[in-house]
């Protein structure tokens, strides 16, 4: 199998693109090849780039095969045709760390670049004559080049970000992450935000306490504004710039809690696999009901989410109905929900289950029902949320079935899972213990 040269185009307007780029290739073979080279399965791509700075640009290459780049037919990075390779958790865990080559650019000058890759390691061997299986780097097909302005010290970089920012009407710091730091296939190692990013935070909240941005971590007590976007996809751009400038009223809530420190995470001591055995001994306790069983106070909690409006709740009601089985359980949780702001916007209303009495130990508290109300300024809306008997029910080990126990259970009505934002406690009796196996 060969792939002839081709010329690749990083923008589809205009081949002479500007630097910073990223071009991800990656192929998968659907069966084995019988009788591989190292020779019968490779590619030559072509393009071009014009530098926007004059000065040094790095240019990266993590593989699996082999790659090298020439820039002006002058080679400025091999990743495993004349040099060691070295593994690395990119392509699933199927491909090498990112090696990097430097080069010298000079602002508006066009440059060639020449991508040549193999999809065979150097010492890739074939097992026997009629299957490629176990050979590493035959069944997948992958090479990551990007080329960047190299940054000569990142206190540097983060002083003249602080100019520009005393200069603006505005700052937006966009930070986060990308597929070098987290990806399928492989935990984060970090929790921080990667490289110097809080340290350009930290600066830029020094001279504008006002500065948005995308994440929050040690900097998150300096902020007037925090936006989460996570990964938005081709129109993030665009939906962060309609939030911003209030053509759409945010909305969303949070699936997730946010802790001060990874090491407050119940699942802390539990992470990774050691000898190829994973334990989730957190149990029952992750998230947000770890964090209240712990007494941790949390960054941002799992339901939170603010709005350019406000809303009130009131007239809160619970109605139950039982019969001699459990599926005859229904508890309906009902309140009255009215935008008091000035422009219309959506609320999300949680029901959380509290079980006190329980024979086994449960968390203090268990999202069981939602609902979602979008409302025009002054409006108001009757909210119903129905709970059935899985919402207050759990399986039973020791009777191997599905038990739901006799006794108090609570309703929390709460904007989020922080106990300052329970607004209504209803009590709610059942009657009588029922046990069922299936669903």
């Amino acid at each position: 199998m060969y792939y002839p040269q081709h010329e690749f185009e990083l923008m589809t307007k205009n081949p002479q693109v500007n630097c910073p780029f990223i071009l991800d290739t990656m192929c998968m073979l659907t069966r084995p090849l019988i009788g591989i080279t190292k020779d019968q399965f490779c590619f030559i791509s072509t393009g071009y780039i014009v530098a926007e700075e004059d000065g040094d640009h790095e240019f990266g290459i993590s593989v699996v095969g082999r790659a090298r780049v020439f820039v002006n037919d002058k080679l400025v990075l091999d990743n495993g045709f004349e040099t060691k390779q070295t593994p690395g958790d990119t392509f699933y865990g199927n491909g090498t760390i990112e090696e990097v080559g430097v080069c010298a650019l000079k602002r508006d000058e066009r440059y060639k670049i020449v991508l040549e890759y193999s999809n065979m390691p150097e010492d890739a061997k074939i097992k026997d004559d009629t299957t490629a299986k176990g050979v590493r780097g035959l069944m997948v097909a992958a090479v990551r080049l990007s080329c960047a302005p190299k940054l000569a010290k990142e206190i540097v970089a983060i002083r003249q970000a602080v100019e520009v920012a005393k200069a603006a009407d505005a700052v937006l710091c966009f930070t986060g992450s990308s597929m070098d730091w987290e990806t399928e296939g492989a935990d984060r190692t970090r929790f921080l935000l990667p490289g110097a990013t809080n340290e350009l935070v930290n600066a830029l909240l020094d001279v504008r306490p006002d500065t948005g941005s995308t994440w929050a971590f040690p900097w998150v007590d300096k902020a007037s504004t925090i936006l989460q976007s996570w990964f938005g996809g081709d129109e993030t751009g665009n939906a962060i710039a309609d939030v911003l400038l209030g053509r759409i009223n945010p909305g969303g809530r949070l699936p997730l809690s946010f802790p001060y420190e990874i090491e407050h995470c119940t699942g802390h001591l539990n992470w990774g696999s050691e000898n190829g055995k994973v334990t989730y001994g957190e149990g029952l306790f992750v998230g947000y009901r770890g964090y209240e069983e712990t007494k941790r106070e949390v960054m941002f909690a799992f339901g939170e989410g603010l709005s350019y409006t406000s809303f009130e709740w009131t007239q809160f009601n619970v109605d139950v109905r039982q019969g001699s089985s459990a599926e005859d359980l229904s508890v309906t949780v009902s309140l009255i929900v009215k935008n008091t702001g000035a422009v219309a916007g959506a609320e999300v209303v949680q029901v959380y289950i509290s079980d006190p009495e329980s024979k086994l130990r449960r968390p203090k508290k268990e999202l069981k029902g939602f609902a979602k109300v979008f409302l025009e300024a002054g409006k108001s809306e009757h909210v119903v949320i129905k709970l059935d008997k899985y919402a207050f029910s759990y399986w039973d080990d020791k009777e191997n079935s599905w038990m739901l126990e006799q006794g108090l259970f609570e309703a929390i009505v709460a904007k989020s899972s922080r106990t300052k934002d329970e607004l209504a406690r209803l009590q709610v009796v059942v009657d009588d213990t029922h046990y069922w196996n299936g669903l």
